[in-house]
């Protein structure tokens, strides 16, 4: 029952940032993205998949308030954490990645940028050529 509720306060947290991300506050994300990533952290360890996706999210929001170098210490942290084989979807880390090429994209650097780009081109491809899944 506790796990449940922990899940559910998550998932409040994050629907609530991403409500005011695509409303255009990313300042009001940001808190609400921070707050999840703390009590992700104390409840499920620095590795866990939850608190990658709020890392994700939560640099995402600092990129779009020009925090360039938060938002690429964020994305390097969840990057690693998917990097270990905990879980993640395919789309997950797709995702991640082109957002992290954006931001290095406005940093300047485009020879990674589009490197990463390049990764996130394959990995969909890879995906969307899967076979389906037996349904039965």
């Amino acid at each position: 029952m506790m796990r449940q509720a922990r899940a559910d306060a998550f998932l409040l947290l994050l629907d609530e940032g991403n409500d005011f991300y695509k409303l255009g506050r990313p300042e009001a994300a940001l808190a609400l993205y921070l707050e999840g990533l703390a009590q992700a952290q104390r409840a499920c360890g620095e590795h866990a998949m939850v608190t990658a996706n709020f890392q994700g999210k939560a640099a995402l929001a600092h990129s779009s308030l020009g925090n360039f170098a938060e938002a690429l210490r964020l994305y390097e942290s969840a990057r690693a954490t998917y990097a270990r084989g905990t879980g993640a979807a395919d789309h997950d880390v797709a995702a991640l990645l082109a957002n992290m090429a954006l931001t290095l994209s406005k940093v300047g650097r485009h020879d990674e940028a589009l490197a990463m780009q390049l990764d996130v081109v394959h990995m969909r491809s890879v995906a969307s050529s899967a076979p389906a899944a037996d349904p039965r």
